[in-house]
């Protein structure tokens, strides 16, 4: 009996004919233990079905007969069974191992952004602090050092971000390289889920670059500002003190 195809005869003569001048014993031996397997015992019967040409009935001395197709029928559905289980249980480790580095890339890029909303405070408070201030250079030098250092921690900072991106980057290039020469899975597969990961660390790393290049930049313009602040008013004070 099988739930998928139904109830299979096994017919036998009362007197089967039996071709003696062969040796069976090793083909039809091959067969039972196939069939007593408890792993093989399904597509035996699928086996069995196939042979009868869906007559849903064979005779023993057809068994007999075809005991070496059958039994080679049976390890080849079975082999292409289990390389199927394989094939699912790879596609499965890949989709984990795509979100594994998603996951790990979308940690840093938080943490990025997280650092980023500061820029623009850090900026405003130093910009107001040199209007408040624009009278005592002193206080101006202790600003812009401070800004300054400020701008070196958070550049240290991204930088070390985009070194966790391209360890990430190197980790997946090795794993996918590992993947696709022991999973079996077809390399479109592979390869399209490897752009996907590839695409979006390589935007990733873009982004810290691009905010480290602007930090840079308005750290330049700030300190220039700052510089001058320092300048005009110690010409100010020099004016004041000779008209004095």
């Amino acid at each position: 009996y099988s739930s998928a195809k139904g109830i299979f005869k096994i017919k036998y003569a009362i007197e089967p004919t039996i071709n003696d001048t062969e040796q069976i014993t090793k083909q039809v031996n091959q067969l039972l233990e196939l069939a007593e397997s408890i792993q093989f015992r399904a597509f035996v019967k699928n086996a069995l079905f196939n042979f009868s040409k869906d007559k849903c009935s064979i005779s023993i001395s057809e068994i007999i007969e075809e005991a070496t197709n059958i039994a080679e029928t049976t390890k080849r559905d079975y082999e292409l069974a289990s390389k199927l289980f394989d094939f699912d249980k790879f596609r499965d480790s890949l989709y984990k191992e795509k979100e594994k580095y998603f996951n790990g890339v979308r940690e840093i890029v938080n943490r990025i952004f997280t650092q980023a909303i500061g820029i623009p405070i850090s900026i405003s408070a130093t910009v107001f602090a040199t209007y408040k201030i624009d009278d005592e250079p002193i206080i101006l030098g202790i600003v812009l050092i401070s800004f300054i250092l400020y701008v070196i921690l958070y550049v240290r900072l991204q930088l070390t971000y985009k070194s966790d991106l391209k360890e990430v980057r190197r980790d997946f290039k090795s794993d996918f390289k590992i993947i696709e020469e022991k999973s079996g899975l077809p390399k479109d597969i592979i390869q399209r889920e490897e752009i996907k990961i590839k695409k979006k660390l390589d935007i990733s790393i873009s982004i810290v670059n691009w905010i480290v290049g602007i930090v840079i930049a308005l750290g330049i313009l700030l300190t220039v500002y700052i510089l001058y602040q320092i300048e005009y008013t110690e010409m100010m004070k020099i004016i004041c003190l000779n008209k004095s």
